[in-house]
């Protein structure tokens, strides 16, 4: 036994260390901790429809994924067609506009060859009636050669002299034609000779659609004159507007109604419209010429 003296007694040094550590931490106030449980494992437990709903939703994604891009490259492939469009329709303008130009510069060489041609018939017609003077001076007939002209539509192509069919019954003595042609003449007769008051009807028809100051427009005139006979020329339909315009400027009220009356006011235009087709047409009081058979 230690009889209450530590030194003597076993352990003792243990003892006085346990009672100091207890001792610091009242004075400290310290607690330990304590070491939390372990948690145990929680299973989540899925049934199997869920399962499938997922299934599906994942591959309700990737489809939807799949069309998205699809969508993508098709709208890339149609932007590259639209560009490749624009380009083909900018060489389709340009291409167009030298057609164009191609065009109006052929138009211009038509005009010029018809105002060459005109011009040749002046020169042959002044040539003729020479001819008529010095005949008449020396006492002798004159009879001018057959001389028609054709004004081919390809401005390229050369002017020929349409030889006169005289062994024709059908066909009109010759004629020095000016703005209109023999076929034109042909058409113009045939229409006649299956109704008497065609011709003059379509022309007070287009004069009343042209009516403006002073009288019918004359181009727009010609417009719609070439539309009621689609045989006719602008040159030849010309013709026919300003005798139009003359018969309004000199005649409006003898002509209000087509007869006799109209006709004698008419007349001092017929050489002048004779002039301008090369041939005359019944509706001046005067004979026309106009062959007994026409082509039909």
């Amino acid at each position: 036994m230690c009889l209450g003296v530590p030194s003597q007694c076993p352990g003792s040094n243990a003892v006085a260390l346990a009672n100091g550590i207890l001792a610091a931490m009242t004075m400290t106030n310290f607690e330990m901790e304590p070491t939390p449980a372990p948690q145990p494992e929680v299973k989540v437990f899925m049934p199997r429809w869920a399962k499938i709903v997922l299934g599906v939703l994942a591959l309700l994604s990737l489809y939807c994924l799949y069309r998205a891009q699809t969508s993508l490259e098709a709208q890339d492939e149609m932007q590259s067609t639209i560009k490749s469009l624009k380009r083909s329709v900018m060489g389709l303008e340009s291409d167009s506009k030298t057609l164009k130009k191609q065009m109006t510069w052929s138009k211009e060489k038509q005009k010029l060859l018809k105002r060459a041609i005109k011009a040749e018939r002046g020169e042959q017609a002044l040539r003729e009636e020479l001819g008529r003077v010095y005949a008449n001076l020396q006492g002798k007939n004159y009879t001018p050669p057959p001389k028609n002209f054709t004004i081919p539509d390809d401005p390229d192509e050369p002017v020929e002299e349409e030889e006169a069919d005289e062994d024709r019954p059908d066909a009109p003595a010759p004629f020095d034609y000016n703005s209109c042609n023999r076929e034109e003449h042909l058409t113009l007769c045939g229409l006649i000779k299956d109704d008497p008051e065609s011709v003059e009807t379509k022309s007070r028809s287009c004069a009343r659609k042209s009516l403006g100051w002073g009288g019918p427009k004359k181009h727009k005139f010609a417009e719609c004159f070439m539309e009621e006979i689609p045989q006719l020329s602008e040159h030849c339909a010309m013709c026919f507007a300003d005798a139009a315009s003359w018969g309004y400027k000199n005649c409006k009220l003898s002509c209000a109604s087509s007869g006799d009356r109209c006709e004698k006011c008419l007349q001092p235009y017929a050489e002048d419209h004779r002039k301008c087709m090369g041939f005359l047409l019944p509706g001046y009081g005067m004979p026309a010429d106009c062959p007994v058979q026409v082509e039909g």
